[in-house]
């Protein structure tokens, strides 16, 4: 079996996080939780081997609802996760608790939800939903984070493998099709955009829209703060997008894709509140409430630790 590329960023969430504590008072509540989750997720994705899969023609590389998972991995991350939220708010603590319940000495029954969420969802999930009594998105919140590493081991490994330094198609992530997370700024002025379900990052034109690839200066705007100076939001008028761009140059710590998307949603709040959205991925095969937390929409993801608006 090939081997994934080597890759250890524990010591980078440790030190992104850290350093987040002392600057984002706003997201402090929230940030002591995500940096056990991701910092669990990462020391998973470095032993995740799930079976290999063969590129599919074309971009991208690999259909999501086709992606092998290492369910043993999945399955220890899963009681992992569920566990390390009984330190967030209570509303998280009491969906994990049930979850835990749910699947606790049940590896099989654990282990198909999982599967299911990546194939399937849709109707399997709400029935696991109303079956624990825990909302939709937070059960898709616990099983996309529990599946990452084995999506991350495939797409590190076509990125290896194929030449998929190239642009993505309209904005969509060149390995798997999904929508960007965040953009941000390289330390060489070398735009990119880092996907929202496998976290791979990609070049797109500094000046151009990633959803429309309108082009035209004139119709593209910014909207960002003197107080911080590292974020802003970008707009399209020909399209009505918008997203989020870091710039790393300026950030002051290390840069860690899923944590700047966190502490900018109060961004997200203000571009939809200046009528600008999100567009929808065509032939998108995650989950309705999947979706919600891994591309389109940001804020269920951080809604169960009631998040303060800075």
């Amino acid at each position: 079996m090939a081997e994934a590329p080597q890759y250890d960023a524990v010591a980078r969430v440790r030190e992104s996080f850290g350093r987040a504590l002392e600057s984002e008072p706003a997201y402090r509540e929230m940030l002591p939780f995500f940096q056990a989750l991701y910092e669990l997720q990462e020391a998973a994705a470095e032993t995740a081997r799930p079976a290999v899969m063969d590129p599919a023609a074309g971009r991208p590389l690999q259909e999501r609802a086709r992606i092998p998972l290492d369910l043993p991995c999945a399955t220890e991350l899963l009681q992992g996760l569920l566990a390390a939220a009984g330190d967030a708010n209570r509303d998280l603590a009491e969906s994990a608790a049930r979850l835990r319940a749910c699947f606790e000495g049940d590896g099989a029954r654990s282990g198909c939800c999982l599967r299911l969420f990546m194939e399937q969802g849709g109707g399997e999930l709400a029935e696991l939903s109303e079956t624990v009594g825990v909302a939709p998105v937070r059960v898709a919140f616990f099983l996309y984070n529990s599946i990452w590493p084995s999506v991350a081991f495939h797409a590190r490994r076509l990125a290896a493998e194929k030449d998929a330094g190239g642009e993505g198609d309209g904005g969509s992530c060149p390995l798997c099709g999904s929508l960007p997370e965040i953009s941000f700024i390289e330390e060489n002025g070398r735009r990119m955009l880092a996907c929202s379900f496998c976290r791979h990052q990609w070049p797109v034109p500094r000046i151009q829209c990633p959803f429309c690839r309108n082009g035209d200066a004139e119709a593209l705007g910014y909207h960002g703060s003197e107080e911080d100076p590292s974020r802003r939001i970008d707009t399209c008028e020909c399209c009505g997008s918008y997203w989020i761009t870091i710039d790393t140059r300026r950030l002051g710590r290390p840069f860690y894709a899923p944590l700047e998307a966190l502490v900018s949603t109060h961004l997200d709040i203000r571009a939809e509140q200046m009528g600008y959205g999100r567009p929808e991925a065509a032939g998108d095969t995650v989950p309705a409430a999947a979706a919600e937390i891994t591309s389109k929409n940001r804020l269920p993801m951080a809604h169960p630790l009631s998040l303060r608006r800075p």
